[in-house]
C-alpha cells in the first residue's frame, strides 16, 4: 500500500494545500515537525474531527 500525505482546507470541500509523499517531505515544506503532523492524524481518527493533515491510502499495479 501506498500513502501520501496532505495539507488540505478546513472546509467539507478538503482540497489541497500541499501534497508530499511523505510526512517529512510534508513537514520540510510547512515548517512544522513530522511528528506534528502525525500526532494531528491520529488524533483526528481517534476523535473524529477534521485535521488540516489527512493520509490518503492507494493502490495502484506499479507500487505492488
Amino acid at each position: 500500500m501506498k500513502y501520501i500525505y496532505m495539507m488540505v482546507t478546513r472546509d467539507k470541500y478538503e482540497l489541497p494545500m500541499a501534497v508530499a509523499d511523505t510526512k517529512k517531505e510534508l513537514a520540510d515544506l510547512l515548517g512544522v515537525s513530522p511528528v506534528t503532523i502525525a500526532n494531528s492524524i491520529a488524533r483526528s481518527r481517534r476523535w473524529g474531527h477534521k485535521s488540516k493533515y489527512v493520509r490518503v491510502d492507494f493502490q495502484h499495479k506499479d507500487f505492488e
